[in-house]
């Protein structure tokens, strides 16, 4: 009766999901002191506030080149966290051993102690595994836990970031910042999430509280830089450039940002060198390396980080090969990894090799996370195949769970306009620009689609929004060259 008791317990204090993320620093699974409201009582958890059952364990199986892995059974691990009162735990069907172990240990201390770091410890893992549904659900708890603690829907905006739920991620990271404004990392994220938004105003606001909370960093004078330039006043971009590029002399951001500068100024000379510079550069990591919350939430999942961080330095290399040999590696050690399988369909996609992306996409897709990235992909591999009709069918997939998805949305135009559907193409490619009015490629189809339909001085209208934002866009220039010309 006494176990039969401590199981309805846990099931009443189950709790709905909430939105959630943020973490300070590798949570400790130890933590004991925490308050915690039951029925109106308060109680003081000086330990496990009840004992349950360990979670069931995984078999293990040692790889050729004696890496051991683990697997779960996700069914039974499931129907374990719902007996034990917890969210569903990371859908994951294998992972390094040692990273299974820190799984199962976070969930067991979730269910015994009920605490807010706990949970939090879990959903770090989760999403260090891109368990992104997970890793919300285990945040929104934590900070329902503990909703004073500015890290957990920080986290929760780090997930919407990377999964693209830009208005999410932005709501999330209000709510940190409201919380606590002494995390500058927040302050870059919004600073970003803002720029791409259009909300210049804000924008500036945060890049100048990351500027005067970092000065030993350039993101925050790169980010006003690429206001001023948006503002037209590459004169001050220039003057915020040379500060940063003090601090990152090889950073690809500086470097492009400059060429970009240099270009409004009209020294075509000089924006290429920088040009040239940026593209040695590595690419991508844009907030990893400036955020220790983080960086502790992978490397508390993380067996294979070093592989993670190398494919990132190396992103930008355009070795397509290479990358794709390190990310079937990665995926090799840490099957469940989905964002780095979708990663490899996408290298496989580059290097032509379209049935193996299929059949990467066909596995990442079973595990059922991040969907929306995964229907991308595929709709983007349809298009380079020329399979316009199965490549609206997956946008169809993506626009159903998103329907704002500018990505999906640039997809299905470009389909659409390959098909000879010109009205149709133009509104899904207007629809993109709205949501992602930044996106010069976009824009160049919007104004190929016009000249299809022999709407020419619309098109040159485009054509020249296009040459202002990136005077050097030659396509453009030519474009327009060829439009004025008497017919």
């Amino acid at each position: 009766m006494a176990k039969k008791s401590r199981r309805a317990h846990r099931r009443r204090s189950r709790r709905p999901e909430r939105p959630s993320s943020s973490p300070r620093g590798r949570i400790l699974a130890g933590v004991v002191a925490a308050a915690i409201v039951v029925a109106g009582v308060v109680t003081l958890l000086t330990g496990r506030d009840h004992e349950v059952p360990e979670p069931p364990r995984p078999t293990v199986r040692v790889t050729e080149d004696g890496v051991r892995l683990a697997r779960f059974d996700l069914h039974s691990l499931a129907a374990w966290c719902r007996d034990a009162g917890l969210p569903d735990p990371p859908g994951v069907r294998e992972a390094a051993l040692e990273v299974a172990e820190g799984l199962l240990e976070a969930l067991q201390e979730a269910a015994a102690g009920q605490s807010a770091e706990a949970y939090g410890r879990v959903g770090q893992i989760a999403e260090g595994l891109d368990s992104h549904a997970a890793a919300l659900a285990y945040f929104r708890v934590a900070a329902e836990k503990n909703p004073s603690d500015f890290r957990w829907p920080y986290y929760i905006g780090c997930v919407h970031q990377e999964t693209g739920r830009r208005n999410d991620a932005i709501a999330a990271f209000e709510r940190a910042l409201e919380l606590s404004g002494t995390y500058p990392t927040t302050a870059a994220r919004l600073g970003q999430l803002y720029l791409d938004a259009g909300r210049d105003d804000e924008a500036k606001h945060q890049f100048e509280r990351y500027a005067a909370a970092r000065p030993d960093d350039w993101f925050g004078l790169v980010g006003l830089a690429r206001l001023a330039l948006r503002d037209g006043d590459p004169d001050r971009a220039l003057a915020l450039l040379g500060r940063a590029a003090e601090l990152g002399p090889d950073d690809f951001q500086v470097n492009y940002q400059l060429g970009r500068t240099h270009t409004a100024l009209g020294d075509r000379e000089e924006a290429q060198r920088y040009f040239d510079r940026a593209e040695q550069a590595p690419q991508g990591g844009w907030f990893r390396m400036r955020d220790p919350l983080v960086e502790a939430m992978h490397g508390a999942a993380s067996s294979v980080d070093a592989l993670k961080v190398e494919f990132e330095r190396k992103s930008g290399s355009g070795d397509w090969a290479e990358l794709a040999a390190l990310a079937e590696e990665i995926v090799r050690r840490r099957s469940g990894d989905v964002r780095m399988r979708g990663n490899l369909a996408g290298l496989y996609r580059k290097l032509g090799r379209f049935d193996d992306a299929h059949a990467e996409l066909d596995r990442a897709l079973a595990y059922g996370v991040d969907d929306i990235r995964l229907h991308n992909l595929r709709a983007e591999l349809h298009l380079a195949q020329n399979e316009f009709e199965p490549a609206i069918a997956a946008t169809d997939r993506v626009l159903a769970l998103s329907a704002t998805d500018s990505r999906a949305q640039s997809v299905r135009g470009r389909a659409l306009t390959m098909l000879g559907r010109y009205a149709e193409a133009e509104e899904w490619m207007r629809k993109s620009l709205a949501t992602d009015p930044g996106n010069l490629s976009n824009r160049v189809v919007l104004a190929e689609i016009l000249v299809a339909q022999e709407r020419l001085d619309e098109a040159a209208t485009v054509f020249r929004e296009i040459l202002g934002a990136e005077p050097l866009h030659e396509y453009s220039r030519r474009r327009l060259q060829e439009i004025a010309a008497p017919r």
